[in-house]
């Protein structure tokens, strides 16, 4: 199964990458591969104003998947089929908007971000030298220098690793949260949190984070639903290489088997591994 972010589907759409959209759609009639789309995909695709260019592209999804449609809710995980104009209907007719989602997704300012990785000597250019499975033990001895600690975490008794952080995070907003123990009978759930919170860190704390202009348009809420939509499948492709690093460092840190391959950048590889399916 091979999960592909907006940037592949639009540059598939658009006629710019005609080797791979030609070898997907052969692996697909050998039905070699199946491509999965999620709610994320209808909304990138639905961003803009012309509803014939809306419906263009939802036709390509749905030639593309085949209506395989990645479904993850309060209550159930896994796949359906169901047509991207359906979902996108469903989509712009629901009551509940994501104005909460945006605003909290919002609150720490970028300015705010940067700001908190030079006080702490967490420096892009040197987190973005190192490979993504290390990313979290860098980060680790970066956070729990006695530098970091005397200077600015000395009254803080709580737990100053990467993964201490999460899990305090997590927990205060379970503390809040009113539907906690129907929002867990999906078991799923707490695998997104979890997937989602370390995303979003490895970003705030300088590893391949967003730049000024796409964080403010949310990119990195979006991109780290992506990470967990592909978490369940075997290959994810993307055009986009700070979602690439901070996919493989999330999955290494989780145990998680997906590869995440740039479709630039590991060109070669991503054809390769066509080879062998």
């Amino acid at each position: 199964m091979i999960y592909l972010d907006w940037n592949v589907i639009a540059d598939l759409e658009s006629d710019k990458l005609p080797t791979l959209e030609k070898k997907l759609f052969d692996l697909k009639k050998r039905k070699s591969v199946v491509i999965p789309f999620s709610s994320i995909h209808i909304e990138e695709a639905s961003n803009i104003e012309s509803r014939e260019e809306i419906d263009k592209r939802l036709d390509y999804i749905s030639k593309l998947t085949s209506d395989l449609y990645f479904v993850n809710n309060i209550q159930f995980t896994g796949y359906r089929v169901i047509k991207p104009k359906s979902v996108y209907e469903i989509m712009d007719k629901s009551v509940s908007d994501n104005y909460m989602e945006e605003v909290f997704y919002k609150m720490i300012n970028y300015d705010v971000l940067r700001n908190v990785r030079k006080l702490l000597n967490l420096s892009p250019s040197r987190l973005n030298n190192i490979k993504p499975e290390e990313a979290v033990h860098e980060i680790d001895k970066i956070l729990l220098s006695e530098e970091n600690r005397e200077k600015y975490l000395k009254d803080y008794n709580g737990d100053l690793s990467f993964m201490g952080l999460i899990t305090t995070v997590i927990d205060i907003i379970e503390q809040v949260f009113p539907f906690k123990l129907l929002y867990y009978q999906n078991k799923y759930n707490k695998m997104q949190n979890f997937i989602i919170m370390i995303f979003l860190t490895l970003d705030s704390l300088g590893f391949w984070p967003e730049k000024r202009e796409t964080h403010d348009r949310g990119s990195h809420r979006v991109d780290s639903e992506h990470a967990f939509n592909g978490a369940f499948t075997d290959l994810v492709i993307s055009a986009d290489k700070r979602f690439c690093m901070k996919s493989r460092a999330t999955y290494s840190m989780l145990g998680i088997n997906t590869k995440v391959l740039n479709v630039k950048i590991d060109k070669s590889e991503v054809m390769k591994t066509f080879e062998i399916i």
